[in-house]
């Protein structure tokens, strides 16, 4: 047979497994040895902790003396069918819980054929994970389970470990603000699954670049970094950086995609790897719209760049990088980032750094089409003065997300280093670098896809509320600080396949919840252009989601390709729909579009636009853990949205593990009085996260890993427990940091 081969594939758990098909034996207290008698080499335990972790191990049993409960891949021990010796032991080893090690194999066929030859293949579903709880010692509990003869094997569940990426740039030590994931942006994190590729681009709309800089892929690298670009402000085709400082363009341009591993000067966050010198990670576009003695260009200038930066066929640049601003409002600027967003780029905008809430544009430019970025300093909280950061950010309605904003390192004009960038003009290209990082990862994300994923990536200080909302808006720091490394971890995982998956859907019909009586509004582009009498519409539609879900998902609309458009004046028909705010379970949310009748100022109807109320098609998208088959409902149907629970439940949390922050779901039958708190292995209080009266329904709440002081909590495991008058649900985290 050719079935050894698959013992390389498979590892040391296909050797143990095939005990009775090879001829392998394991007796009890006995060395495991192979087919012709070689001992099998076991490594040693290890610190326990560090090398294996406290409180768990795996085991396999022969058949029939361990079943979990039908159709679940996990349970309590005493919801368990175990023989009653192996029982005891367990117990006495202070077992309280198993799950299968590979959940949701199912028990079926041990032998296949492959080709000419019959194979045996493993049955994983047999394979478990026990938790102890605190008092329990592992390695006693494997050396008693091999006394026992349902034995097959037992073994400390070893921590595996990935090597963090740090890079050998000169000024590596120095930034603080990619480093770290909890006061950075985590990007080590990160570039385990993408360091940037070359097909994604990002237009540095600035200054200009000084393209020569050896950090930016100047003369000796066999690749161009800086692949293109032009002057809008001097018309001409030579988009070097004169700036009179460092070069803010060339300041942005080393955050976003600088050379990384290169033992020269800084790392940038989507600038690839150093391998044999030629992988350059993302491409970098000048498009200067200063002119050389500094004074900014014209708005005609600027509204070109960013057209050409967008357009496929000129640069073709994904993301948009803007450090730029100013109070006034332009329409000939709006009308270009209206068609970067039509073509699928992320407009990314620094908010300013006047300490103040009066509008700053591009970055308050209403809409959908762009990321509004503030900045935070090494304290991790909002620039509000210039002890802490550089500059004061500006706050308000408009801002997203902030990044960091005080000594940053970054590439300069001059060739070599600065080391005192900062404001939310250094935090701007921190969050398109971040976005470059994620459409390398995954093709086809659009403007709302990049915006969306890192708002609900945010390490949001000011949540969870007393309400449980998570991503509560906030007027400093809109929904959080970048995480970069909680983006990327969410939406790509080599060993959980299609856990987080985007799911793009359309929802129909349409009602009104009310409008606006008679206004007047400006329309720009086509069918309407000018000025009208309108009433303005607001539409919703219920969903209920076409998938299942572990938790409630992430939601988000898409404007293109929706029928119903936005509220803003002037519009540009531009479609738009979002989730309804307070409006979402589970099971489904309600989604917010705007239409309007429309009136010539005779006051005649002359249609609605873009359609009747109850026609409206609105785009999705969908981010969550699918649930693994479990049934919702009466008869396997899915639960309507806002039904009511039928008893107390939590439906554990997601992700979980987690990195962060994690959202627990769980559901109440009747209006009463509960408590959510979170317990450590020892049973000690960690934190009260609710301690009030909800009604009947469904809820989600985020616990952010700190304790009640506010303070991170150690990498482990832990409990939360839902309790309403007797009765307690509880289930376990783990947190990994």
């Amino acid at each position: 047979m050719k079935c050894k081969n698959l013992l390389g594939i498979l590892g040391g758990l296909l050797v143990l497994w095939m005990t009775t098909e090879t001829g392998l034996c394991i007796g009890p207290a006995d060395t495991l040895r192979n087919e012709i008698g070689e001992i099998i080499p076991i490594p040693p335990p290890g610190q326990a902790g560090v090398d294996y972790a406290d409180l768990q191990f795996i085991a396999l049993f022969k058949p029939g003396f361990l079943t979990l409960p039908i159709g679940l891949s996990e349970a309590p021990l005493k919801q368990c069918t175990v023989e009653a010796g192996l029982d005891s032991l367990l117990t006495y080893h202070k077992v309280n819980y198993v799950k299968q090690v590979f959940t949701g194999a199912q028990l079926g066929d041990t032998i296949r054929v492959i080709g000419s030859d019959t194979c045996y293949v493993p049955d994983l579903s047999q394979i478990y994970l026990f938790s102890q709880k605190t008092g329990g010692v592992a390695l006693n509990a494997i050396e008693d389970l091999y006394s026992q003869e349902a034995t097959l094997y037992a073994e400390p569940n070893y921590i595996n470990r990935t090597t963090t990426i740090e890079p050998v740039d000169t000024y590596w030590a120095n930034q603080w603000n990619l480093k770290s994931v909890n006061n950075g942006i985590g990007c080590p994190t990160a570039w385990n699954t993408s360091v940037g590729e070359t097909q994604v681009k990002i237009g540095i709309i600035d200054t200009g670049v000084n393209y020569n800089h050896s950090d930016l892929g100047g003369p000796g690298f066999p690749n161009s970094k800086v692949a293109g670009g032009y002057d809008y402000a001097d018309g001409d085709a030579y988009p070097m950086d004169y700036d009179g400082y460092n070069g803010h363009g060339t300041q942005c341009a080393g955050i976003a995609g600088a050379l990384t591993n290169n033992n020269n000067s800084i790392a940038g966050i989507s600038g690839g790897w150093n391998q044999g010198g030629n992988d350059i990670g993302s491409k970098l576009y000048a498009l200067k719209i200063f002119h050389d003695n500094g004074i900014y260009g014209s708005d005609a200038a600027t509204a070109n760049a960013i057209r050409n930066a967008a357009d496929p066929n000129a640069y073709g640049c994904q993301v948009l990088s803007n450090s730029w601003g100013s109070s006034g409002y332009s329409e000939t600027i709006r009308y270009a980032m209206n068609f970067a967003y039509r073509v699928g780029a992320s407009f990314v905008a620094a908010k300013g750094n006047a300490g103040s809430s009066a509008p700053h544009y591009p970055a308050d430019y209403d809409g959908s089409w762009v990321t509004a970025v503030a900045s935070y300093g090494q304290n991790g909280r909002y620039c509000e003065d210039e002890i802490n950061c550089n500059y004061t950010s500006n706050y308000g309605v408009g801002i997203d997300i902030t990044a960091p904003g005080v000594f940053i390192y970054s590439t300069d004009r001059f060739g070599g280093t600065d080391q005192y960038f900062g404001g939310t003009s250094a935090a701007c290209p921190h969050v398109s670098g971040s976005i470059a990082l994620l459409r390398s990862i995954v093709g086809g994300l659009r403007n709302e896809d990049t915006d969306w994923i890192l708002k609900y990536s945010a390490d949001d200080l000011e949540s969870p509320d007393s309400d449980g909302d998570v991503w509560t808006w906030h007027e400093r720091y809109g929904h959080g600080d970048l995480r970069v490394s909680t983006a990327v971890s969410r939406i790509y995982s080599p060993f959980q396949v299609s856990m987080y998956d985007f799911y793009e859907h359309t929802a129909t019909g349409g009602y009104s919840v009310g409008n606006t009586g008679f206004i007047q509004m400006t329309f720009f582009g086509y069918p309407l252009s000018g000025n009208y009498n309108v009433k303005r519409y607001d539409v919703r539609v219920d969903v209920t989601y076409p998938e299942s879900f572990s938790g409630v998902p992430f939601v988000w609309g898409i404007g293109y390709g929706t029928t119903g458009w936005s509220s803003a004046n002037p519009s540009y028909q531009q479609g738009w729909c979002r989730l309804a705010p307070g409006w979402q379970t589970q099971y489904g949310c309600q989604l917010q579009t705007y239409i309007y009748a429309v009136y010539n100022y005779l006051g005649q109807f002359i249609g609605w636009y873009p359609c009747e109320p109850h026609q409206v098609s609105l785009r999705y998208k969908i981010w969550g853990k699918k649930n693994q088959g479990t049934p919702r409902g009466p008869e396997g149907g899915k639960i309507a949205v806002g039904t009511i629970p039928t008893e107390l439940s939590m439906a554990g949390n997601y992700p979980n593990p987690f990195n962060s922050s994690t959202l627990i779901d769980f559901g109440i039958p009747e209006e009463s009085h509960l408590s959510l708190v979170i317990y450590d292995l020892l049973g000690r209080n960690v934190t009260t996260l609710l301690d009030k009266s909800f009604s009947a329904g469904y809820y989600s709440i985020n616990w952010d890993g700190k304790n009640t002081s506010g303070v991170d909590v150690p990498s482990g495991i832990y409990f939360v427990s839902l309790s309403s008058g007797g009765n307690i649900q509880t289930t376990k985290m783990t947190l990994l940091r």
